[in-house]
């Protein structure tokens, strides 16, 4: 089986091409052949160069070929051609409106929309639904991250009959080399002074992440944490509300917080690593993802950095692992918040612990490879039925 992935979906947002270049790295330890990508409705210059006529997009392209070692994506042509030329059995993990001549597996994000309608729009919750129906009935198996979106599946679409298979934990952090490299202090000493002890947030400011909660907690109890930074890495906006950016800074000022801010937008993935490494924390707030967390909250778990995340259950999976501080985000305690930090601090960086790494990485393996057998025999199936 040869499995053909098309970008167009994962190339448009910072996190989608993260979480699509560790995806397809777990996926070639498996797999017989390397994986065929493409990219749809692309201009090639004269020179080669693929774009997507999007400079965000075309900036997480890049973003994934490097990752994977590439310079190029293997073919550019309609999809027609794609499959005929590419030699493809198979394409996916995919989410949209992607017809193909062979088999094709499905990728769904989560189900943001259903629990919390107030961060769409009613046409956008509308064109979500019609995403998602012809998502799935042009897919033999759906692929996810969690077992609450498997569940989800079933219980809006209980027409789909394909196999729902979901990810095993932390395939995206254990698939990234990067993570035992050197990961010094000097890697961020141009984005933080080397003197100062610090807390990370590090996600794209989509409104469920909350990060205004994060700001209130860290402000309430800013006098108990001794002169510590919060520093915030991703991209800045969220196309469902323009007025994010705008909001945040509101709130920073209102709290007065301006000195103890530092804002870092995106950031080259080996400083991302290092200031997760070298941070005090990791704090999360969000209110909802697909997964246990994010790629930021695994990342931290395998370099043992402590993480301070909600109490909700979204965050169960986590366990009760030392280097995890469950957090009521809601309705924040300052005292609580001030001893997750001053415990996360005693720790010290020598008595981090990381997990074993490659025992997890061969139970990782070995899920992965049950899954491809599982869906190489469902794909065959398919195509001759």
């Amino acid at each position: 089986m040869r499995m053909g992935i098309i970008l167009n979906y994962w190339v448009g947002w910072l996190g989608g091409a993260t979480f699509v270049s560790a995806l397809i790295k777990s996926l070639e330890q498996v797999l017989p052949q390397d994986i065929s990508l493409v990219l749809l409705d692309a201009s090639v210059s004269k020179a080669g160069t693929i774009s997507s006529n999007d400079m965000q997009s075309d900036s997480n392209l890049r973003l994934i070929l490097d990752r994977l070692g590439r310079e190029q994506l293997d073919v550019f042509c309609s999809q027609e051609e794609w499959v005929a030329r590419s030699g493809i059995s198979v394409v996916g993990p995919s989410f949209g409106d992607v017809s193909t001549s062979v088999p094709r597996i499905s990728y769904i994000p989560d189900f943001q929309h259903k629990y919390y309608p107030n961060y769409f729009s009613d046409e956008e919750i509308a064109s979500r639904e019609v995403l998602y129906k012809r998502t799935l009935r042009q897919s033999v198996a759906c692929v996810v991250n969690d077992n609450s979106v498997k569940d989800d599946i079933l219980r809006f679409y209980p027409w789909f009959t394909g196999e729902v298979f979901v990810l095993p934990r932390y395939f995206a952090g254990l698939s990234d080399a990067d993570l035992l490299k050197p990961l010094g202090r000097e890697l961020c000493e141009d984005l933080v002074h080397p003197r100062d002890q610090y807390l990370v947030v590090c996600s794209q400011r989509w409104a469920h992440k909350r990060h205004d909660l994060v700001l209130k907690a860290f402000g309430n109890a800013r006098h108990k944490l001794e002169n510590l930074i919060l520093v915030f890495t991703g991209p800045r906006d969220d196309y469902r509300n323009t007025a994010i950016e705008e909001e945040f800074w509101s709130l920073v000022h209102e709290m007065d917080l301006s000195s103890s801010i530092i804002d870092l937008g995106r950031v080259e993935r080996l400083q991302q690593l290092s200031l997760i490494n070298n941070a005090v924390a990791l704090i999360t707030a969000s209110e909802f993802e697909g997964g246990v967390g994010a790629a930021g909250v695994e990342e931290s778990i395998a370099l043992g950095t402590p993480v301070i995340c909600p109490n909700t259950k979204l965050f169960d999976a986590l366990g009760q692992d030392g280097n995890i501080f469950r957090h009521n985000f809601a309705h924040s305690d300052t005292e609580q918040f001030a001893t997750h930090v001053s415990k996360a601090k005693k720790m010290g960086f020598q008595d981090r612990k990381r997990p074993d790494l490659v025992s997890m990485e061969q139970s990782v393996k070995a899920a992965m490879d049950q899954m491809i057998s599982r869906l190489g025999a469902i794909a065959s199936h398919a195509a001759l039925g």
